[in-house]
C-alpha cells in the first residue's frame, strides 16, 4: 500500500524502516557510499541490497560453479562435435577437392574452401545460438518467477552480445574445423582420386602422446592446487576439461585394444566374423573413431559425473533439513528473504496466545539480526533452544552432548562457510561479533552445515543476543505438538494466526515444497544425461553413414558371394555398438570419478565436504540406456543404409 497510508494504519506517522536509493547512470557508486555514510547518524547502517550482498553472493556461488563447470564441458563437447563433422565432410568431398587440384587449384585454394566454410557456419550457429538462449532465458525467468512468487528483469540481450557471440561462434567453429583444413591441405591429387582415403588416420606420434600425458599431468596439478584453495576454484573446471581432452587425444592409442574387447563382447551376438568386418572398418579411419567415441565419452563421463554431484548436493539439502526443520509448526508473518534470512516482526503479543493451547509441548522463538564478524555481514539467529530438542544442526564440528550446556554459556554455532571466510576457524576458536558498543568474542562450540543466508549464519542463545545486539521482537514460532493433539494444535493455531494474517506451516509442508524443488533438480539433471546421449548418438549416426558410402562396394560383394540382407545390416549395427561400448564403459567409470573430484571442490565453495558416494543404479542405467539407444541409431541406420545402398546396387 501506499506509504503515507500503511503509516496511518499502524500510526506511526512519518515512520519509515529503510530508505532505498538508486543510482544515477553515470554516478559513482563508491562516491555516492562515502558521502551518504558520512552524513548517517550513529545507529544506522548503509549496505547494498539483499541480492548484492555477500549472502546473496555466498548462496549463489554453488550454482554459478556449477554453471561454469557444465558450460567448460559443453565447450569441449562441441569441439570435438564439429572436428568430427568436418573430417567427415573432407573425406565425403575427397574426389571433388582431386578434380580441384588436377585442374589447377593450389592447396591453400582448396583449404580456403573449408575455411570459408566454416567462417559462414559459425555466424550461423551463433545466430541460432542467440536465438534459442532468447527463448530458453525467458523459460526460465518465468518458471524462476513462479518458484520465488516475484517478478523478474527479461532477458537482456543487445547488439554487443550478439556480435560477441558471433565472434566466439567464428573462432569455435574454424578452430575446430582446423584439423579438417590440415588435412584437406596436405591431401595430393593422387590421394583425393581415390575411393577410400586413409589420410583421416592420424599417425600415432610419440610427441602426441607425450603431449598428451604432459596435459594430463599438469592438469592435474592445477586441479589439486584448486581443491586445496591455493588458486581460485573457477580453474578446477578448465583443468578438468583439460585432463578430458588428454584422455581423448590418448585415445587413439588404445583404441585398437578397446575395440577388440568391444567386439568380443558382440560375438555371442553376432558371430566372429561380423564384429570383426565392423571393427577393421573402423580402424581404418581411426581419428575420425576417436573423435566420435571421445565425444560419446566426454558427454557420458559429465553427465554422469554433474549427475552423480547434484544428488549429493540434493541428500546434503535434505539431510540439513530433517536437522534443522524440527518442529511441527512454523508460524511467521512472511517467508524469510532467501538472500539475508530475515522475515517480517510478529505481533508482540502472539506467544501468549499459542502458550495457551492445549496439547502443546514447547514454544521457541527465532530472530533474525546482521551483524558482522571478520568485516563480513553475518545473520544472527537469536534462538531460545530447548534443552529437550537440540536436534537443530546439521553438525559438521562439535559434540552433541556438550551443545546444550555450551550455548547455555554464551557459545556460538556458526555456519560453515563463515567458518571457512573467517580463517578457517574450528571448534574451541574465538570469533568477535561487533556490537555498538565495540567487539565481543565468542567461543566457537561447533560448526553446521547450513544453507540459509549462503552459510553466513551464527546461532546463540536469544539471552546473549538481547545483551549483546539489543535483540527484541520476533520474527517466527517454532511449535511443537503432543503426538496425541497435533490436529487439535492445527486447528488452534489455524484460527490465531488467520486472526492476524500470519503463515502456518507444518513440517509435512516444508517437506513437501523442498521435496518439489530437489525433484526439479533431479529432472534436469536426467535431462543433461539425456542430452548427452542425443550428442553422442548423432556423432555416431554420422560415422556409421560415412562409412556406410565409403564401403558400400565391399557390403555390395559381400551380397553378390551371398550374404543376406540382414548378416549386412549386422556389420553396420556392429561399427556403431562398438563405439558405443568403446565410450560406455569408460565414460561412466570416468564419471564416478568426475563426480568425487567434485565432491572435493565443494568443500572451497561451502566449508563443509560433501560426502562422495558411488551410485551403482545410475551408473548401470546410464549404461543400458546408452546402449539401447545406441542400439535404436545403429539399427535405423542400417536398415536406411542398406536399403538406399545395397537393394539398388544388387
Amino acid at each position: 500500500m501506499p506509504l503515507q497510508a500503511a503509516q496511518l494504519a499502524w500510526k506511526i506517522p512519518k515512520r519509515v524502516d529503510s530508505i532505498h536509493i538508486v543510482l544515477e547512470r553515470n554516478s559513482d557508486p563508491t562516491d555516492v557510499e562515502n558521502a551518504i555514510a558520512a552524513t548517517l547518524p550513529k545507529g544506522l547502517q548503509l549496505r547494498p541490497p539483499p541480492t548484492k550482498s555477500p549472502f546473496a553472493e555466498e548462496t549463489s556461488l554453488s550454482v554459478r560453479h556449477g554453471m561454469v563447470t557444465a558450460r567448460v564441458f559443453l565447450l569441449l563437447i562441441a569441439t570435438l562435435v564439429i572436428s568430427n563433422v568436418y573430417l567427415i565432410s573432407v573425406t565425403e568431398r575427397q574426389r571433388q577437392f582431386g578434380i580441384m587440384r588436377t585442374i589447377g587449384a593450389s592447396r591453400r585454394q582448396v583449404a580456403s574452401c573449408i575455411t570459408v566454410e566454416a567462417f559462414i557456419l559459425g555466424i550461423a550457429g551463433a545466430i541460432l545460438g542467440c536465438i534459442a538462449g532468447a527463448l530458453g532465458a525467458e523459460v526460465l525467468a518465468t518458471s524462476m518467477e513462479g518458484l520465488y512468487q516475484t517478478d523478474l528483469p527479461g532477458s537482456d540481450i543487445g547488439i554487443g552480445v550478439v556480435m560477441a557471440a558471433m565472434l566466439f561462434g567464428i573462432i569455435l567453429s574454424i578452430g575446430s574445423a582446423s584439423v579438417a583444413i590440415r588435412q584437406a591441405y596436405h591431401m595430393s591429387p593422387i590421394q583425393t582420386m581415390q575411393r577410400a582415403s586413409h589420410s583421416a588416420q592420424a599417425p600415432n606420434t610419440r610427441l602426441r602422446t607425450i603431449g598428451a600425458f604432459v596435459l594430463i599431468a599438469v592438469s592435474s596439478v592445477v586441479l589439486a592446487t584448486s581443491i586445496v584453495g591455493w588458486v581460485p576454484i573457477e580453474i578446477s573446471a578448465w583443468a578438468g576439461v583439460c585432463i578430458l581432452l588428454g584422455l581423448v587425444i590418448l585415445l587413439q592409442n588404445v583404441i585398437h585394444a578397446i575395440s577388440i574387447a568391444a567386439a568380443a563382447l558382440l560375438r555371442p551376438l553376432y558371430g566372429h566374423t561380423i564384429p570383426w568386418l565392423a571393427r577393421r572398418q573402423l580402424l581404418r579411419h581411426r581419428l575420425r573413431t576417436s573423435l566420435t567415441v571421445g565425444v560419446l565419452f566426454v558427454a557420458i563421463a559429465t553427465g554422469v559425473g554433474l549427475a552423480g554431484s547434484v544428488i549429493e548436493s540434493v541428500n546434503d539439502v535434505r539431510g540439513w533439513y530433517r536437522n534443522t526443520m524440527v518442529a511441527d509448526f512454523f508460524i511467521r508473518a512472511m517467508s524469510p528473504d532467501m538472500a539475508s534470512g530475515q522475515a517480517a516482526d510478529l505481533p508482540d503479543t502472539l506467544g501468549n496466545e499459542i502458550s495457551a493451547i492445549q496439547g502443546i509441548e514447547s514454544v521457541e522463538t527465532v530472530r533474525f539480526v546482521r551483524g558482522r564478524v571478520a568485516d563480513r555481514s553475518v545473520i544472527i539467529i537469536a534462538h531460545d533452544f530447548d534443552r529437550a530438542a537440540m536436534v537443530q544442526f546439521d553438525l559438521v564440528q562439535g559434540d552433541w552432548t556438550a551443545l546444550p550446556e555450551e550455548l547455555e554459556h554464551g557459545e556460538v554455532v556458526i555456519g560453515s562457510v563463515l567458518a571457512k571466510r573467517a580463517g578457517d576457524l574450528s571448534v574451541g576458536d574465538k570469533v568477535d561479533l561487533e556490537t555498538d558498543s565495540g567487539k565481543v568474542s565468542l567461543t566457537v562450540a561447533a560448526i553446521a552445515n547450513d544453507y540459509m543466508a549462503g552459510g553466513l549464519t551464527m546461532y546463540m542463545k536469544r539471552s546473549f543476543a538481547e545483551r549483546y545486539l539489543n535483540v527484541s521482537g520476533v520474527d517466527a514460532y517454532m511449535v511443537r505438538a503432543k503426538d496425541d493433539a497435533r490436529d487439535h494444535v492445527k486447528q488452534e493455531l489455524s484460527s490465531i494466526v488467520g486472526n492476524y494474517g500470519l503463515m502456518l506451516q507444518s513440517s509435512d509442508d516444508l517437506q513437501r515444497e523442498v521435496d518439489g524443488m530437489m525433484n526439479g533438480v533431479i529432472a534436469g539433471l536426467w535431462a543433461l544425461i539425456l542430452i548427452g546421449f542425443v550428442v553422442g548418438a548423432a556423432g555416431i549416426a554420422n560415422t556409421v553413414a560415412i562409412n556406410i558410402l565409403e564401403q558400400r562396394m565391399e557390403l555390395v560383394v559381400l551380397r553378390v558371394v551371398g550374404a543376406s540382407l540382414k548378416q549386412t545390416r549386422r556389420i553396420v549395427a556392429s561399427q556403431a555398438l562398438i563405439m558405443g561400448l568403446t565410450a560406455l564403459v569408460p565414460g561412466v567409470l570416468s564419471g564416478a570419478l568426475i563426480g568425487y573430484l567434485i565432491s572435493l571442490t565443494r568443500y572451497t565453495v561451502s566449508g563443509h565436504a560433501v560426502n562422495f558416494a558411488f551410485h551403482p543404479m545410475l551408473m548401470i542405467g546410464t549404461l543400458l540406456a546408452g546402449l539401447i539407444m545406441i542400439y535404436a541409431v545403429a539399427s535405423v541406420s542400417a536398415i536406411r543404409a542398406t536399403r538406399s545402398l545395397l537393394n539398388r546396387r544388387s
